[in-house]
């Protein structure tokens, strides 16, 4: 027969140890991406991101140097842009992505946080200098999608 008074530990190490040893669930990354584009050829109404893109955490989008909301991505393009955000602030670095104008005037720089990292990439026209990073990888893939709604939404 089980004495009562050795049940009685035991039965409160049980009820005490998923407290103690419970993780807290991870907060959602704080995403944001700014798109900044140059393309001094072209007339400033035609320049997509000349007057500067910003994405926040929430989805909501502003343009212009006084930050005016112009709308919201929808709730998947939220999440594809941060799943991709994600990847590429995790992959393993590679070096300074360092702005080099392929065409003088024209070019195309999209900073991505997550509150405590950040990447710049640079490019043109959508397409990133391939000495940031080759086709399918992180930040290939990252450029693409930031710019497609970047042209799409503003």
């Amino acid at each position: 027969m089980v004495r009562l008074k050795h049940v009685w530990p035991i039965l409160l190490a049980l009820m005490v140890a998923p407290r103690c040893f419970a993780q807290e669930p991870k907060a959602d990354p704080q995403i944001t991406v700014d798109v900044d584009v140059t393309c001094e050829v072209v007339a400033p109404a035609q320049c997509k991101g000349g007057a500067g893109f910003h994405i926040a955490a929430d989805g909501t989008l502003r343009t212009g140097p006084q930050g005016q909301t112009i709308g919201q991505l929808t709730s998947g393009d939220l999440s594809s842009l941060k799943t991709a955000a994600e990847r590429l602030l995790k992959a393993p670095a590679t070096g300074a992505c360092l702005a080099r104008p392929i065409l003088p005037g024209v070019s195309e720089t999209i900073k991505v946080s997550n509150g405590s990292s950040s990447l710049e990439l640079h490019g043109v026209g959508g397409k990133l200098d391939p000495r940031c990073g080759r086709p399918g990888s992180s930040a290939y893939d990252f450029f693409r999608l930031a710019d497609e709604m970047m042209r799409r939404y503003s």
